[in-house]
């Protein structure tokens, strides 16, 4: 049995987490027992960083944040762990731009669970993330989960998903956003297709996979 601690920045992070857990044990024919899981804002996540990584010297912790604005994630990742080296048990991913671009990865499952227009989802390209070879990632010009729900999901053809997810006066999401985007990730979503269109994705998959060996 393999124990390990979740750490993310909402509902949905924290089920991308589980999702891509159960992915990768399956692959290494690993039973795993999550004894925690921690859903804290991304400011929160930052100032507790350290936290975490003593925390892992009991058992492994998976933590997974968002780029947001940073330039990229080495250099996030610097300025998170201010000089302290992680240990091999904190597993540290960082979502570019925002964990729901590894969903929208997934293009053509996407675009038919939402209903929505597949040439409203940008296109993989490449980037630089601190280092000297690009890197493949969603192109977004404004972050990812802004872009699906104030213009990608105006293409929608379901009514009922559209009101759904659709920002109220004020909101930076739909009122069930969180129930309607979860069972996505839970069940539908293509992790193979989406790890082909983001390498920080692939990164994690690949960390964790080393983890459980």
């Amino acid at each position: 049995m393999f124990n390990v601690y979740l750490v993310g920045e909402d509902a949905v992070t924290i089920e991308i987490l589980h999702r891509v857990l159960r992915f990768c044990a399956e692959i290494k024919h690993v039973n795993i027992n999550v004894i925690a899981e921690f859903p804290v804002r991304g400011g929160k996540i930052k100032d507790a960083i350290i936290s975490y990584n003593k925390l892992s010297l009991t058992f492994p912790v998976i933590l997974l944040t968002d780029l947001d604005d940073a330039s990229c994630a080495p250099c996030l990742l610097k300025k998170l762990m201010k000089g302290t080296t992680p240990n091999r048990e904190f597993v540290i991913n960082i979502a570019v731009d925002e964990a729901e671009a590894w969903l929208m990865a997934d293009r053509v499952g996407f675009a038919n669970y939402f209903c929505v227009d597949i040439d409203a989802i940008p296109m993989p390209f490449p980037t630089k993330q601190g280092g000297r070879n690009y890197c493949t990632e969603m192109n977004f010009g404004i972050k990812s989960s802004y872009d699906f729900t104030h213009r990608i999901l105006q293409t929608c053809s379901n009514s009922t998903i559209k009101n759904q997810l659709l920002p109220r006066k004020g909101a930076a999401k739909g009122p069930e956003y969180n129930p309607v985007v979860i069972p996505f990730v839970s069940s539908k979503w293509d992790i193979n297709a989406a790890r082909q269109n983001s390498n920080s994705l692939d990164r994690m998959i690949n960390r964790i996979l080393l983890l459980l060996s």
